[in-house]
C-alpha cells in the first residue's frame, strides 16, 4: 500500500540530499522556532517581559539561520533553483533579519529613552514620545529594507519593475491610511502631552474608572477596575473625549472626592457635621486609604425642594482604590446614620389623598422644617 504512494519529486530529492542527522536537526530547529516562547517562559520565568521577547526572537533567528545554512550547503544548486528553494529561504531570512533588527533596535530604544515608574511595589519602564517616535522611524526603515530585499530576490532587477512593486504597496497604504494613520498620530500626541502614562487611573466619560495597562501604536489597553477586565480603546477615541486623569493631583493633598447625601430639612446641621466627623474617625480607625491628616469636611451642596444635599469631602492619594473607598465610606455613613436616627432617604414633603367620589385628588404640602 505504501509503495503505491507517490512522493513529490522535490521532497524526494531533498530527502536524498540530506542525511538523517541533518533532517532531524532541521526538524529540531523548526520545533524550537514554533515553541520558542514556551521554552523561554519555562526557563526564564523571572525575567522581564521585554527580555523574554528578545530571547524568543533571537532563538527563532538562530534556528532560521541554521536551517538556511544546512539547505544552502547540502542541497544541490540545480535542485534549489528548480524548486525555488534558495529564493524562498532568502526571502524568509531577509524578512526575519529585518524583523529581528527592528526588534533589537526597539528594545534598546525602549531601555534608553523609556521612563521608569513605580506602581505599588513594582518598578516598570513605560513608553514615551521619544521611544514611540524612534521606534516608528526604525520600523519604517527596516520595512523599506525588507521590501527592497524581497523585490531583489524575486528578480525585479530593473528600476521600472521594482518601482511598480513598491508603487502597488504604496497605493495599498494610501487607501488604508484612514484606518491606521489617525491612531498612530493620536498615540504620539497622547505620549507627547505627558498626560496619560501606563499605570495612570482614568475616569472615562461614561463614569468608568480604569487603569492604563498598555499604550500601543494603534490602541490603548485599559483595565476596568470595577469589573476586573481589560478594554481596548482606539487612540483616536481617547483624544476625542474629555478624560479625567485621577493620578495627576492639583495639590499635595491628593485627589479631592465628594460623596453626596440627601438629608431632610428637619435634621440640624450640627447633627450632620457630627455624623460626618464620626465617619472620619471610624474611617481612620479602619485605616481606609484617605488622607486622614486633612480630615473630612461637611459641605452643603444644594437646597432642594424636598431635602438638603450634603457633601462629604475628603482627599486620597490612592486612586486605584477609589471605588472601594467610596463603597466603604458609604457603608460607614449608613451604619452611623442609623445609630444617630438620621434618615438618608429623600423625605416626602407632600401627601396625596384619594377620594372615592371621583373628585380629583387633593395634595397637601407639608412645610419644611426651618434650620436650627
Amino acid at each position: 500500500m505504501l509503495d503505491q504512494l507517490e512522493v513529490l519529486p522535490g521532497v524526494q530529492l531533498l530527502g536524498q540530499a540530506l542525511t538523517l542527522a541533518e533532517i532531524i536537526f532541521c526538524i529540531i530547529c523548526l520545533g524550537c522556532m514554533v515553541f520558542a516562547k514556551k521554552i523561554i517562559e519555562r526557563f526564564s520565568a523571572k525575567a522581564p517581559a521585554p527580555k523574554r521577547s528578545l530571547r524568543v526572537a533571537l532563538i527563532r533567528g538562530v534556528c532560521l539561520a541554521a536551517i538556511s545554512a544546512v539547505m544552502y550547503v547540502e542541497v544541490p544548486s540545480e535542485v534549489s533553483k528548480q524548486y525555488g528553494l534558495v529564493t524562498a529561504l532568502a526571502i524568509a531570512a531577509s524578512v526575519y533579519l529585518c524583523y529581528l533588527s527592528n526588534f533589537i533596535s526597539a528594545y534598546f530604544i525602549f531601555k534608553r529613552f523609556g521612563k521608569s515608574r513605580t506602581i505599588g511595589e513594582q518598578t516598570i519602564t513605560i513608553p514615551t514620545y521619544q521611544t514611540r517616535a524612534l521606534s516608528l522611524l526604525t520600523s519604517l526603515f527596516f520595512i523599506i529594507l525588507a521590501v527592497v530585499a524581497i523585490v531583489q530576490q524575486l528578480g525585479f532587477s530593473n528600476l521600472l519593475e521594482a518601482g511598480g512593486v513598491i508603487g502597488v504597496i504604496g497605493v495599498m497604504l494610501a487607501l488604508t491610511q484612514a484606518s491606521w494613520a489617525p491612531d498612530i498620530i493620536s498615540g504620539l500626541i497622547l505620549l507627547n502631552s505627558d498626560m496619560i502614562e501606563e499605570g495612570d487611573i482614568l475616569e472615562l466619560p461614561n463614569g468608568m474608572i480604569a487603569e492604563v495597562f498598555k499604550t500601543k501604536m494603534f490602541h490603548t489597553e485599559l483595565l476596568d477596575i470595577a469589573h476586573n477586565n481589560r478594554i481596548m480603546v482606539r487612540n483616536t477615541a481617547l483624544r476625542d473625549h474629555t478624560l479625567r486623569n485621577l493620578s495627576r493631583f492639583a495639590s499635595n493633598k491628593g485627589l479631592r472626592e465628594c460623596l453626596s447625601f440627601n438629608i431632610g430639612y428637619d435634621t440640624p446641621a450640627e447633627a450632620v457635621e457630627k455624623l460626618f466627623n464620626d465617619v472620619a474617625a471610624l474611617a481612620t480607625e479602619q485605616r481606609l486609604p484617605y488622607e486622614a491628616d486633612h480630615g473630612m469636611k461637611a459641605v452643603l451642596l444644594e437646597t432642594g425642594d424636598h431635602a438638603l444635599k450634603w457633601g462629604l469631602v475628603f482627599h486620597t492619594k490612592s486612586p486605584a482604590r477609589l471605588i472601594d473607598l467610596r463603597r466603604s465610606i458609604n457603608q460607614l455613613t449608613q451604619h452611623l446614620a442609623l445609630k444617630a436616627d438620621i434618615n438618608l432617604a429623600t423625605p416626602l414633603t407632600h401627601d396625596v389623598a384619594l377620594h372615592n367620589s371621583g373628585a380629583p385628588p387633593s395634595i397637601s404640602i407639608a412645610p419644611a422644617a426651618p434650620l436650627s
